[in-house]
């Protein structure tokens, strides 16, 4: 996969660490304060996996060497392996570069993926 030049990999990591940080702070709210924060967070994922399944099904549809691209592009690529979208690839467990938290989501803690 490849990147593109407008999103550097110190962005990335970056944005990731934040994540990382963000969600490490999710798990240690209390129980009935975590639960609902983390049912938000599934809700945002399965959300974005279901528009980005439509969004990759129309983009195949009109132009495949176009969803070949995408797919090829690191950071989106990475999306879409997270997400069980990707054409050609996929990794279990998710992808090994989705921030740690994110893959922690819905496991007990102190479990890694």
């Amino acid at each position: 996969m490849r990147r593109e030049a407008d999103v550097s990999e110190s962005s990335f990591q970056s944005t990731a660490l934040r994540l990382d940080a963000a969600l490490d702070r999710v798990a240690g709210l209390p129980a009935d304060a975590r639960e609902p924060a983390l049912d938000a967070i599934r809700t945002l994922l399965d959300l974005d996996r279901e528009t980005w399944a439509r969004a990759m099904a129309r983009i195949r549809a009109r132009d495949a060497a176009l969803a070949d691209a995408l797919a090829d592009d690191d950071l989106v690529g990475g999306f879409l392996v997270l997400h069980g979208l990707h054409p050609r690839l996929t990794i279990d467990p998710p992808a090994p570069r989705a921030p740690q938290g994110l893959l922690q989501i819905g496991r007990p803690p102190g479990t890694r993926p």
